[in-house]
C-alpha cells in the first residue's frame, strides 16, 4: 500500500509526537547483553541511553468472545529491560525489548519531519533489528500487532477553560440538556473507530481517540492532549507487512484527526489541502 497522497495536510499542526512501532512474539533469548550490542548498531545517532519496565503486550481482538476491545497481556517479571536508544538532541528514541520495537518522535525545537521521513527511519532500524536476530540466533521476528501514534497539544483559548474543548472537535459539547450543570471543570472523552479498506467490511485494526485534559507548565493554560491510536495486525508478511498496516494506520490517523476536529482549528492550523 502506497502512502496516499491526496490527505489533508497543515501548515502548523499541533502534533507533539509520533510513534511508530512493531509488537512480535517474545524473544526470550534476547537479554541484556544482546541490547547492549543491539545499541552498538544505533549508538553513532543514539548516543544516550535509559532502562525502563517492559511495556505490557497490547492485541486487537474483534467478535463475540472479547467484545470487540483491545486485549491486553501484564508484563512479565522479565530480567531483560526495556531500553531507551535516545538522539544527542532528545528529539527522538528507539525503544527495545523482547517482544517491542518503537521509534518516537518528540517535539523539541524542530518541527515535525513528517511521516515519510520517520517511516523511512523506522523501516531501517527495524530491518538492522531483524538482521541482528538472526546473526545470533535469536530470531526471526514474527510480528502480530502494529501501531501509529499522534499525539497532538492542543491550547485552549483564555477565559474559557475547559468549556473551550467546544471550539476543538464536534465530538465535545459543553452545552448541558438542562440549565442546572455550571460550566465543566475538565471533561475526558474516548472512541473508538474499526480500521476497514474500501470494499470490505472486515476490521483490521482500531482507531483509539482520546481527549485527555491538562494544563501547560509554563502558564498552567489548560490544554487537551488529542491521542490517536491506529493498532492492528501486519497486512502481509515480515517487514513490508508491518509497513503495509502503518500506512494505512497512518492514512486513518490523519482523516480521523481532520474528522474530529472543527473547521475553525483547522484555520487556526493552516490547513492546505
Amino acid at each position: 500500500m502506497a502512502i496516499t497522497a491526496d490527505l489533508p495536510e497543515f501548515d502548523k499542526p499541533p502534533v507533539d509526537e509520533v510513534i511508530l512501532g512493531t509488537q512480535f512474539e517474545r524473544l526470550s533469548g534476547l537479554q541484556a547483553p544482546h541490547l547492549g550490542l543491539v545499541w552498538g548498531r544505533f549508538r553513532e545517532m543514539f548516543p544516550r541511553v535509559a532502562q525502563k519496565e517492559p511495556i505490557s503486550r497490547a492485541t486487537e481482538q474483534f467478535g463475540p468472545p472479547v467484545n470487540g476491545q483491545i486485549t491486553v497481556e501484564l508484563s512479565q517479571d522479565y530480567a531483560t529491560p526495556r531500553c531507551w536508544f535516545i538522539a544527542a538532541d532528545d528529539s527522538q528514541l528507539i525503544q527495545v525489548q523482547q517482544d517491542r520495537f518503537l521509534h518516537n518522535w518528540r517535539k523539541r525545537e524542530d518541527d515535525y519531519p513528517r511521516y515519510s521521513h520517520l517511516r523511512e527511519r523506522f523501516m531501517e532500524e527495524l530491518g538492522q533489528l531483524s538482521d541482528f536476530v538472526r546473526e545470533e540466533g535469536i530470531g526471526p521476528l514474527h510480528h502480530d500487532q502494529c501501531e501509529v501514534t499522534y499525539s497532538n497539544v492542543i491550547v485552549l483559548e483564555e477565559g474559557d477553560g475547559f468549556a473551550g474543548v467546544a471550539k476543538v472537535s464536534p465530538l465535545l459539547s459543553g452545552a448541558p440538556s438542562e440549565g442546572f450543570l455550571p460550566v465543566q471543570e475538565t471533561i475526558r472523552h474516548k472512541v473508538t473507530y474499526p480500521i476497514t479498506v474500501e470494499g470490505d467490511p472486515t476490521p483490521l485494526g482500531r482507531l483509539h481517540v482520546d481527549f485527555i485534559p491538562g494544563h501547560r507548565k509554563a502558564d498552567l493554560r489548560p490544554i487537551v492532549a488529542l491521542r490517536l491510536t491506529a493498532r492492528g495486525a501486519p497486512i502481509g508478511d515480515e517487514i513490508e507487512g508491518v509497513m503495509e498496516f502503518l500506512d494505512l494506520g497512518h492514512e486513518w490517523i490523519v482523516r480521523g484527526f481532520t474528522s474530529v476536529t472543527s473547521e475553525a482549528m483547522h484555520t487556526l492550523w493552516g490547513r492546505t489541502r
